[in-house]
């Protein structure tokens, strides 16, 4: 049987070796929520699809990373962005 988390909104699939994301650009600017999806492709192969308000996003890590932490990683780099450009 394949383990699959669900938190809030993230989504860790380690079947798959994906994470899936949510974020309301409601709450998150859209350009720097932008750029720092730029940014993980350095290191993640990523994908996106904008539904109304909400980004659905898929991160597939190139190298061995740790699954459990990585949306959170991604969380916490995309506010602390908003917060250097004032916009959060």
């Amino acid at each position: 049987m394949e383990k699959q988390t669900k938190m809030s909104n993230v989504h860790v699939d380690h079947a798959n070796n994906r994470v899936g994301l949510s974020v309301n650009t409601y709450f998150y600017d859209k350009e720097v929520l932008l750029k720092c999806l730029k940014d993980f492709e350095k290191v993640c192969k990523v994908s996106k699809k904008m539904e109304q308000n909400i980004f659905h996003i898929s991160m597939v890590p190139k190298e061995e990373t740790d699954l459990d932490l990585l949306g959170y990683e991604f969380y916490n780099y995309l506010l602390g962005e908003m917060k250097c450009t004032g916009k959060g």
